[in-house]
């Protein structure tokens, strides 16, 4: 085992190296300085040294040159471990001396460890001794101007621990004067005691003072005596200490009261030697005391005595004290509680709203009051509870029997004001005399406003409506229906009215009584539920439009190849502007989807600056010319990522609403212009993340909006205009498109002023999108004589695909629904290289027919192509495992890039 011997004059820094090395497995030697170290490695040899520099007899250096020198030892290496000389020129004196290593105190374990290792690591019979460098001379006289440095050094540093102990000793005498403290000693065998010089002057003796043990014990009054005497005697011969508070005259005749400390001191040996302690003034201390302790004793009383019951608490949540009425209410003796946990004696109230409040009024140090009731003892309890320096003190009374009334004049008064339904009572002369809670909550107006109004003109909205109710109800003596009122915010509500009129005993009409339910809500989901029915008649409608459209326009799509080869140079213009037409319609078609049934819309760039131009041709060819259009644009950069036709809807909605709101006439300004939005505050109140904007701004100067309609003015189905004339989806429309596209709408508006609609749009800046794409010639996929099944139940879809894939080098079977593909599926079944299928198809469907195909044919590349795929066939789809789609109307090159990109891809 690996021996090595430690060097250090401090006892710490030996129980820490020592602790270290041999949990590490070494064996380990110690020695408090380097003679020492010299005879124990002479006795016996280590295989490693580390040993400190400063230490007193023989220093670090020292046992370094003799380490070297000694023929036996010179071959151990010797590690350097300092916290005193960290300078590079100690290192290199230690070095030029022969050390192996230099470490400075303290280092990691781990690194201490790891270079001992390193250092032991040489293997032995390579191992060289490290001979002293340099001139020996030279090395001495460094060694001699290091040490004389280091011991003026350590010279400096006792002058100034000689000064702080002086600052601090007169700090300890100013600190006794001020608390009357003061120390005192005695050897044992001496003759005399030593008093400081505060323990003087609490004697009352000149400074110096130094009595006898017996005479020392004089100065305490004669019943404190014994008690002194005998303490000391008990510390002298066991060592035992004490701590006592006795009464004692001073040299001068007064009586104090004094704190006696001793305490035994032993030599090495462990014999009593000395006794020592401290000696205190405490007289004015137990005036406090005595003081706080009567003023205690009568806050205890004054606390007993008083009506409310008394609860306390230390911090740790332990009972400090319960009064009498306490002990009654809580049915538990204070003697049983105090000193324990509240919430270990009372369970129940963990969690509650005791325990809530209180740990609030601790917390935040404010006082709480409340009302609550504690099931276990069936009471209820007014508590208010205060915070202390030393916990809490909460003061309870029972209240269950005013509880108990007050609940049973609250069961009577609510008997009416627990309705939901508003109660009113009228005079015949439709003056309110009684107004329920519901009624407040409905109308917005207390009980005290409402009273001794007349109803009539109070709540009603229409004069009209409530003269023929109240005719009726004269007439029949109760009216059933519906009246429009409002509120006292202005609101309008519908209402469902049942009116009795009531007779006193001779059978004669006195007063009305009312109960009004509010069915505003209801009347707005039915509106809104009606709305959303139309809208989606709407959408299902579209489908079927454009599921027809897109089949009539797929044959004249694919067909436009064809004919370009056809027409020949003179004729391809006109297939080009053909071409154009057919996709303006497919995406036409494409925007109704979007409108009725929410469908995605493509991302593209769009020049915004152009789809202002076509707004502004627009409102000049259409809009009344008591109209007058100003425009704006400030940039010259326009293109965003969108869809031009949803963007096109957009601004189209903001000039026609603007149009609207200005039925006179007015000015109609459009502006673009870009804008940063980079600062926080203004990401937040715009919601959208940092970046360019383009901002298209639509302004007018109408009718304008309350503030209270500019809340509500993007919410669904909401609408100013009359019915007939919109819908409340054009607003909510735009807002949903320009969230989609990742920008805003800000709107501001000032009645009477007029209004601005801003809508920010993020601006395109990815020069690869912006790159104009060079014309590349057209050369459509061939196929390689694969054979295609087509499966459509549009003969013209069928027949032009045909002579497509045909014309392009492939075989062509076709089949007009799912049934037909089927069969002919089961005769080709080994040559058929792939399907498209449309989705509606008479007999058996798309997605049926998928499955059928699959269970025939797991791999089958099977290729989806419609014009629209409603919700409930998207997921039929999906559970097929479709996962090649082609959308109707589409051209000979998707058709047959397609085919090739699934062929390629099954291959």
């Amino acid at each position: 085992m690996t021996r090595v011997l430690i060097v250090d004059d401090k006892a710490d820094n030996l129980y820490y190296l020592r602790a270290l090395l041999t949990a590490s497995g070494f064996t380990v030697d110690e020695a408090r300085h380097g003679a020492e170290a010299l005879i124990v490695a002479r006795s016996r040899t280590p295989d490693l040294v580390v040993s400190d520099l400063l230490m007193p007899v023989m220093d670090g250096y020292t046992l370094l040159r003799y380490w070297k020198a000694d023929p036996t030892l010179r071959r151990v290496p010797f590690v350097v471990y300092t916290a005193t000389y960290t300078e590079e020129r100690d290192a290199q004196l230690a070095m030029d001396l022969g050390a192996d290593a230099f470490l400075l105190k303290p280092s990691e374990p781990d690194a201490l460890l790891a270079r001992i290792r390193e250092v032991l690591g040489v293997v032995p019979a390579e191992r060289l001794p490290r001979a002293p460098s340099g001139d020996p001379r030279e090395t001495m006289h460094v060694y001699s101007e290091t040490l004389i440095r280091k011991l003026e050094e350590k010279s400096l540093q006792l002058e100034e621990a000689n000064r702080r102990l002086e600052r601090t000793t007169s700090l300890l005498e100013i600190a006794g004067r001020i608390a009357q403290l003061g120390g005192w000693w005695y050897e044992l065998g001496a003759n005399h005691v030593v008093w400081s010089d505060e323990v003087c002057r609490i004697h009352e003796e000149p400074i110096g003072t130094a009595p006898d043990v017996a005479r020392a014990v004089e100065y305490y009054a004669a019943e404190s005596r014994p008690v002194i005497r005998a303490a000391i005697d008990r510390c002298v011969a066991a060592g035992e200490g004490f701590d006592l508070e006795l009464e004692f005259v001073t040299a001068t005749g007064r009586r104090r009261w004094v704190r006696a400390i001793g305490e035994a001191v032993r030599d090495d040996g462990g014999r009593i030697i000395r006794i020592q302690g401290a000696f205190q003034d405490i007289t004015e201390a137990r005036r406090v005391r005595e003081g706080r302790r009567e003023l205690a004793e009568r806050l205890r009383e004054t606390l007993e005595s008083i009506s409310d019951a008394v609860l306390m608490f230390d911090r740790a949540w332990r009972v400090t004290f319960l009064n009498r009425e306490g002990e009654r209410l809580l049915q538990r003796t204070a003697l049983d509680l105090i000193g324990k946990t509240v919430w270990t004696e009372f369970p129940e109230a963990v969690g509650s709203q005791f325990q809530q409040q209180y740990e609030r009024a601790v917390a935040e140090q404010t006082a709480v009051h409340f009302h609550e009731f504690f099931a276990p003892l069936n009471t209820w309890f007014e508590v208010s509870a205060y915070p202390t320096r030393d916990g809490l003190a909460v003061y309870f009374r029972d209240i269950t029997a005013r509880k108990r009334n007050e609940r049973r004049i609250e069961q009577q008064a609510a008997l009416l004001d627990k309705a939901q339904d508003a109660i009113l009572v009228r005079a015949l002369d439709d003056t309110i005399i009684y107004w329920n809670k519901s009624a407040e909550r409905l109308y917005g107006w207390t009980a005290a406003e409402a009273l001794e109004q007349n109803a009539h003109t109070l709540i009603n909205d229409r004069s009209e409506e409530f003269l023929d109710a109240r005719n009726a109800l004269l007439d029949r003596g109760e009216w059933f229906g519906t009246l429009r009122q409002v509120t006292k915010d202005g609101r309008r509500v519908i209402t469902e009215c049942r009116w009795t009129l009531v007779r006193d005993d001779a059978g004669k009409p006195e007063s009305i009584l009312a109960i009004n339910t509010d069915i505003t809500e209801r009347r707005n989901l039915e509106q809104q539920f009606l709305r959303a029915q139309r809208l989606e008649s709407i959408g299902t409608l579209a489908g079927g439009i454009a599921h027809d459209l897109n089949n009539i326009l797929a044959p004249i799509m694919m067909s436009l190849e064809l004919l370009r080869d056809l027409a020949g140079p003179s004729g391809r213009d006109l297939v080009t502007s053909l071409e154009g037409n057919v996709r303006r319609g497919a995406d036409l078609v494409r925007q109704v989807l979007t409108f009725a049934r929410g469908l995605d819309g493509r991302r593209e760039p769009v020049d915004l600056c152009g789809t202002l131009r076509d707004i502004e041709v627009l409102v000049r060819d259409t809009f009344p010319k008591s109209i007058t259009l100003e425009s704006h644009v400030e940039t010259t950069s326009c293109l965003v990522l969108g869809d031009g036709t949803q963007l096109h809807q957009v601004l189209l909605n903001l000039v026609v609403n603007a149009r609207d709101a200005m039925p006179d006439g007015g000015r109609l300004r459009l502006t673009l212009q870009r804008r940063t939005v980079d600062e926080p505050h203004e990401m937040q109140a715009l919601g959208v993340a940092a970046g360019r904007y383009l901002v298209v701004s639509v302004q007018d100067d109408g009718e304008g909006m309350s503030p209270q309609v500019q809340q509500m003015v993007f919410e669904p189905f909401f609408t100013t205009k009359g019915v007939g004339k919109g819908t409340g989806l054009g607003l909510s429309t735009v807002m949903s498109i320009v969230r989609g596209h990742g920008g805003t709408v800000q709107l501001t508006s000032t009645p009477g002023l007029g209004s601005t609609f801003s809508c920010y749009f993020p601006e395109l800046v990815d020069d690869t999108k912006l790159s104009p794409v060079a014309a590349k010639p057209r050369q459509l996929p061939a196929g390689e004589g694969e054979l295609i099944l087509v499966v459509d139940d549009e003969p013209a879809i069928r027949s032009v695909a045909e002579r497509i894939l045909t014309r392009n080098g492939y075989q062509v079977l076709l089949a007009e629904n799912g049934q037909a593909a089927l069969a002919t599926y089961r005769e080709h079944r080994d040559r058929v290289a792939a399907v498209i299928t449309d989705v509606s198809m008479p007999i058996m469907d798309g997605p049926a027919t998928i499955k059928a195909l699959r269970a025939l044919s797991p791999d089958l590349p099977i290729v989806v192509s419609s014009g629209y795929v409603p919700d409930e066939g998207a997921g039929r789809l999906l559970d097929t495992g479709a996962e090649y789609f082609i959308s109707k109307p589409f051209t000979a090159e998707a058709l047959l890039t397609t085919i090739r990109g699934v062929l390629a891809g099954r291959g």
